[in-house]
């Protein structure tokens, strides 16, 4: 799914907006009432993937992952940096409160989450970097 569908964080009563959000199953959904627009919101995403703007990296990386963490279906959190080749793979493990961080800095890396199975080379596929100065 893609950025216009609101994730709710129901720990925190907050609502969300990820760049990509799959699901595993079906939809769990709630309405919001007042100022969230859409007023439906996913509460139960497997993965949200982060693409990093230089104007938004840092809050997606602090405060959006902050409040990720308290989605309980939540299991993997991707971070695809724009201007260079670098994927933050953030993954929940099965002990409370603990996720790995896995970082991806070639084109040649797969990325396994769950049985998932992400090639770095598609995920940049037609991205043209900067030449190093």
């Amino acid at each position: 799914m893609g950025s216009n569908v609101l994730i709710y964080v129901e720990e925190l009563q907050e609502a969300l907006n990820a760049d990509l959000t799959v699901l595993q199953g079906e939809p769990d959904s709630q309405d919001l009432p007042g100022k969230y627009s859409p007023k439906t919101t996913l509460k139960n995403p497997f993965m949200v993937v982060e693409v990093l703007s230089p104007s938004m990296a840092h809050f997606d990386q602090n405060e959006k992952l902050a409040s990720y963490i308290h989605i309980p279906s939540l299991r993997h959190v991707l971070f695809v940096h724009q201007g260079r080749l670098l994927i933050h793979a953030y993954s929940r493990t099965n002990k409370p409160g603990q996720w790995l961080d896995s970082w991806f800095e070639s084109l040649d890396d797969v990325i396994t989450l769950d049985g998932l199975t992400l090639s770095v080379r598609e995920i940049y596929h037609k991205t043209l970097f900067a030449a190093p100065q």
